[in-house]
C-alpha cells in the first residue's frame, strides 16, 4: 500500500460542525500533494490512497489483483507517492491486473469471487467520521480507462463499514469528461442496507472509492486528471482549503523520524496512528517531549482531541 505525504497541521475538528464544501474539484494540473479538498476541517481528509483488503466486499480476492504505477515515480522519504505521480504525469496514471496467477494456487474462481483493485479518499478524516455530501449533487470526472469501473460510496454505521451506493463509469479510450448525478447511483448488492433512502446514505458518507473489478481475469490502464462535484470539471472552479485559528500547541521536526511537541500545559496521553487508523504506539508527553515516528505519514492524537499530521 502506498500513502500520501501530509503537511504538518493541528486542528481541533470537534470545534467545528462536519460540513463539506458545496462544490469541490481535484484538478491534477494544480494539485501537488495528491489531495482532494473536500472542505473538511481535518487535514487528514481527501488524500488519495490505494484501497487495501476489506475495502470492497466479501467476495473479492484482493491478493490476486494489483495496481501497477509508473516505474520512474518513487515515494519520497516521507512516503509521499500520489503527489510525485501527479506532478510527473499530470494525473493519477496506472495499470491494473485483475485475476493474476499465483504460483501454486489451483483453487480457481468460486461462484462468489471477483477481482478488484482501486483508489479512494476519506471524505472527512482518516477516522472515517460520517458527513453529508448530498450538496455535491453527484460527481464529475475527467479520465480515460480501457475498462469501465465503479464509483462506490462508503458509510460507517452500527460499528461496521457498508458500501451502499455505486455508479458505473464507462470505458473511454481518450480523455473524456463525464457528469454522474446522484440519480444514477444504485444500491450496492448487499443484504445489509442500514439506510432506507439514497438521501440517508448520502448524509452518512465516509469515503469515495474508484474500483476496477471483474469476475474473470483482465488487464487495463487508466488516467484520472479531474474529480469533483457534479458539473465542476468544466474548469470554472478551483478548490482551496479552509483555514481556521489553531491552538498554540506546536510540533517541530528535529530529525527524519523525531518530532518535538511544545505548548502542552501538563503531561498528556497520546496515540500515534497510520492513515488506516492502526495504532503504531501510545504513551504520555510533556511539553518539550519527543515522539519517534518511523512510519510516514503518521497521525499524532492527543487526549484533548488535538491532531498532528506528521510527514
Amino acid at each position: 500500500m502506498k500513502f500520501v505525504a501530509i503537511a504538518l497541521f493541528v486542528a481541533f475538528s470537534v470545534l467545528y460542525a462536519r460540513e463539506v464544501n458545496s462544490t469541490f474539484l481535484w484538478d491534477a494540473t494544480v494539485d501537488t500533494t495528491g489531495r482532494v479538498i473536500t472542505g473538511s476541517t481535518d487535514e487528514s481528509s481527501g488524500y488519495w490512497h490505494e484501497l487495501g483488503k476489506g475495502s470492497y466486499d466479501d467476495c473479492t480476492e484482493v491478493e490476486k489483483s494489483d495496481l501497477i504505477w509508473p516505474s520512474d515515480v518513487k515515494e519520497d522519504i516521507y512516503g509521499d507517492f500520489f503527489g510525485p505521480l501527479t506532478r510527473a504525469y499530470g494525473g493519477i496514471v496506472g495499470e491494473f491486473i485483475l485475476g493474476k496467477q499465483i504460483e501454486g494456487d489451483t483453487s480457481g474462481m468460486s461462484g462468489c469471487s471477483r477481482y478488484s483493485v482501486g483508489i479512494g479518499f476519506n471524505t472527512w478524516n482518516w477516522d472515517q467520521e460520517s458527513v453529508d455530501i448530498s450538496a455535491w449533487n453527484g460527481f464529475c470526472l475527467e479520465y480515460s480507462s480501457t475498462m469501465r469501473f465503479d464509483i462506490r460510496l462508503k458509510q460507517y454505521i452500527f460499528s461496521r463499514e457498508t458500501l451502499d451506493l455505486f455508479a458505473f463509469v464507462p470505458a473511454s479510450d481518450s480523455l473524456s469528461v463525464i457528469d454522474i448525478p446522484w440519480e444514477n447511483f444504485s444500491w450496492y448488492g448487499s443484504f445489509f442496507h442500514p439506510f432506507e433512502t439514497r438521501d440517508e446514505a448520502l448524509q452518512n458518507n465516509t469515503a469515495v472509492l474508484l474500483v476496477f473489478w471483474s469476475d474473470s481475469a483482465a488487464t487495463g490502464s487508466f488516467k484520472l486528471t479531474k474529480f469533483g462535484s457534479y458539473g465542476s470539471c468544466d474548469g470554472s472552479f478551483v478548490s482551496t482549503p479552509k483555514t481556521y485559528a489553531i491552538p498554540s500547541i506546536q510540533v517541530s521536526k528535529i530529525s527524519p523520524s523525531q518530532y518535538s511537541i511544545s505548548g502542552l500545559d501538563s503531561e498528556t496521553s497520546f496515540q500515534l496512528f497510520d492513515l488506516n487508523g492502526k495504532v503504531l504506539k501510545s504513551g504520555t508527553l510533556k511539553s518539550g517531549g519527543v515522539v519517534n515516528a518511523s512510519t510516514h505519514p503518521a497521525i499524532l492524537r492527543l487526549e484533548n482531541g488535538a491532531q498532528f499530521l506528521l510527514k
